[in-house]
């Protein structure tokens, strides 16, 4: 996403202002409601702008929902971005002004240049999770499917002495141990997920996979994955 937001700031820089317009209206609207009334006024200028500024990109319905400005602003800033249209409407021109005016005090810049430099900075710790994820998912969750299938078990099973059984005390077959790997593994790509729903579903699955292996830890015999698959873990 960060790769297309760049490449738009040529052909639809308007789209890449309003973003970071909303990220920070978002970030401002979190910091009055925990109390910080000194941010009103800048709440209220960002909130004018991207009404008068931006408000015939909002309305205009074939532009607002085309796959680009999809990928280019997350849904729920969107929504944040129509929110604000219907409760500001169309401002004077003289709002729009001195919204104008203290949204580049604000940014020390124009509010164009401000996105443009966000989209141009690195985001390493970004970066370092993204391949970090990779990495785990093509080196380490991808086996661990496709060993089951192969060998009913992976690498460190055989290091371990480990075989799964079923309920009759005979090796389980491929597919149950496969199952049992797929449900081990399944909590792994909600996190990626949660981001398209809003940028905070994270915080919460996150708890609830760290929850979910914290659970397995204190069922050592015997995890939550071979409770549902219907496997016993025993010495080969």
């Amino acid at each position: 996403m960060l790769a297309l937001q760049r490449g738009v700031l040529n052909t639809a820089p308007d789209l890449a202002t309003l973003n970071e317009c909303l990220i920070r209206r978002n970030v401002l609207l979190r910091e009055v409601k925990s109390g910080n009334q000194a941010r009103i006024a800048d709440l209220k200028a960002f909130e004018t702008y991207i009404a008068g500024q931006f408000g015939p990109l909002i309305t205009n319905t074939a532009r607002w929902h085309s796959p680009i400005t999809q990928a280019v602003i997350l849904e729920s800033l969107r929504a944040d971005a129509e929110q604000i249209l219907i409760q500001r409407g169309t401002p004077s021109a003289a709002d729009l002004n001195e919204a104008s005016a203290r949204l580049e005090r604000f940014f020390k810049k124009p509010p164009d240049a401000a996105a443009r430099e966000a989209l141009q900075k690195p985001n390493l710790i970004l970066a370092a999770l993204v391949v970090g994820y990779l990495c785990a998912a093509i080196f380490v969750a991808l086996p661990c499917l496709i060993a089951p299938l192969l060998f009913r078990g992976g690498a460190l099973v055989k290091l371990l002495g480990i075989v799964f059984v079923n309920r009759d005390g005979l090796p389980a077959s491929r597919w149950r141990v496969t199952l049992r790997n797929l449900i081990a593994w399944f909590p792994f790509p909600l996190l990626p997920a949660a981001f398209r729903i809003n940028e905070f579903s994270p915080l919460l699955v996150g708890p609830c996979v760290v929850l979910l292996a914290a659970i397995s830890v204190l069922l050592p015999k015997r995890g939550l994955q071979d409770w549902l698959a219907g496997t016993w873990p025993v010495p080969r």
